[in-house]
């Protein structure tokens, strides 16, 4: 997946993340599938819900804290110490 599309699918979920109103997720969702092709939706529905694979296929993607605070540290070049003060004082990973 290009990284332009992996940036538009992260802004759109934190878009969605942004608000508490049900019709406005669905709408910022729903806006965003409408630009994508067959394939790229299926993928985009199944991480949106935290399900990549069918609920057939039994298997996991076995992806922790650790993994992701791993590979934050080795792309960004942060200070393991100031990612967890961060991620302490925000509450998540992710701010």
């Amino acid at each position: 997946m290009p990284l332009t599309r992996l940036i538009d699918f992260a802004r759109v979920n934190d878009a969605a993340a942004a608000t508490r109103k049900r019709l406005q997720k669905s709408a910022i969702l729903a806006a965003y599938f409408r630009t994508l092709t067959e394939d790229d939706l299926r993928l985009a529905v199944r991480y949106c819900i935290g399900r990549p694979f069918s609920t057939t296929d039994e298997q996991v993607l076995f992806i922790g804290g650790s993994i992701v605070r791993d590979v934050i540290l080795r792309l960004r070049n942060f200070d393991p110490r100031l990612l967890h003060e961060t991620r302490i004082a925000c509450g998540e990973i992710g701010e």
